[in-house]
């Protein structure tokens, strides 16, 4: 497998690699929720969304108080870089 050309965006095998899965494997975890969707209007997953909800998924309280402080990965990847959050 080739280097990925930014590590925090990643293709579909790249993720099934990172996951240590199939790629058809990745298509069946985002259609049970278990991984989110790719960035819209990309074929690609943000790393630290990617981790960040797989350890949301095992521990709920976390999610619930990130969430109300608004401290997400992506959204902390976007104000570093001067954007709005979404």
């Amino acid at each position: 497998m080739a280097e990925p050309t930014n590590p925090l965006l990643v293709t579909r095998e790249e993720l099934a690699a990172r996951l240590g899965v199939a790629p058809g494997t990745v298509d069946n975890y985002r259609r049970l929720g278990l991984i989110p969707e790719p960035l819209p209007g990309t074929k690609r997953w943000f790393m630290p969304g990617v981790s960040e909800h797989l350890r949301r998924r095992q521990c709920p309280e976390v999610a619930v108080a990130e969430t109300a402080q608004g401290t997400g990965a992506l959204d902390a990847w976007r104000a570093q870089r001067g954007r709005t959050p979404r």
